[in-house]
């Protein structure tokens, strides 16, 4: 049977997300007093944090924040995040504005609040980061064996696809494909850095910079590529495949295929030979 770590309960994230939420909570109130708390709001702490620490949990669960797998955080789950947050400081807010004078125990600091529902953020994403973080430094260390097979290659095409591709072939070695930049004819991204790969030039220079990189690959990210740059990219590969030890291997092309029409070709360059 599989054990689990920590990390990968729920019970081991509640725990770790309550642990948090409870630390910020001291930590806002160390700052809005510099480290001097009155002994009325040390009670007051002492109070309120089963109860913050118990809204922020059940709000979590409510909002989906368990359902969320660490090392696959980003934007989208961050955004989640700031809305759960968002809910119970608005609540202590609420009281601490609307409720009667003769109720302070409930009145926090409006600093406090804010404080404690920053830190608390902090130390959620924080802590999902970290996860993806150690789980993309573990997986992006291939056997040796693994790292001898992979092949460089250049991504023509650097939009959204060709990131996604770049994102991929790191996260899995085992795809063969080592990508060694990006060929784009747009001139704004050209020179430009995309997930640690350089924009290396236009498609007119693919040729040089197969020299350059010794790329052994091609792929076609990009569906916006013409039918004739398509057969430029093909002629380019085709003419470096007697050119050793740097010769592109392979044109792959890995842009998406509209469901009604079938998969992308270039121009028809007439009947094969016999």
């Amino acid at each position: 049977m599989k054990v689990l770590s920590p990390l990968q309960s729920r019970a081991g994230q509640i725990v770790i997300d309550a642990v948090i939420c409870a630390v910020a909570l001291f930590v806002a109130y160390l700052l809005r007093f510099e480290g001097r708390i009155h002994s009325f709001y040390v009670d007051q702490l002492i109070m309120v944090v089963p109860v913050i620490v118990l809204a922020r949990t059940l709000t979590h669960w409510l909002q989906g924040i368990y359902l969320v797998v660490w090392r696959y955080v980003g934007l989208r789950e961050a955004l989640l995040f700031v809305r759960s947050v968002a809910v119970i400081s608005t609540v202590l807010l609420a009281l601490r504005l609307f409720l009667p004078v003769h109720a302070p125990e409930w009145r926090m600091p409006i600093s406090v609040i804010i404080l404690e529902g920053f830190f608390t953020f902090l130390g959620m994403i924080g802590a999902r980061v970290l996860r993806r973080l150690l789980h993309e430094r573990q997986s992006g260390k291939p056997a040796q064996s693994v790292r001898d097979a992979l092949i460089p290659t250049l991504l023509v095409g650097a939009g959204d696809n060709g990131l996604a591709i770049a994102k991929e072939a790191q996260r899995h070695p085992t795809l063969g494909i080592q990508a060694v930049g990006y060929v784009d004819d747009d001139t704004t991204k050209q020179g430009m850095v995309i997930h640690g790969l350089r924009v290396l030039g236009a498609i007119d220079e693919l040729a040089r910079i197969v020299d350059d990189t010794g790329a052994r690959q091609v792929i076609i990210t990009s569906n916006a590529i013409a039918g004739r740059r398509i057969l430029d990219i093909s002629d380019v590969a085709q003419g470096q495949a007697a050119r050793p030890p740097h010769r592109p291997r392979a044109v792959r092309d890995h842009r998406p295929q509209h469901p009604s029409r079938g998969p992308a070709r270039g121009p028809h360059r007439g009947p094969p030979e016999p």
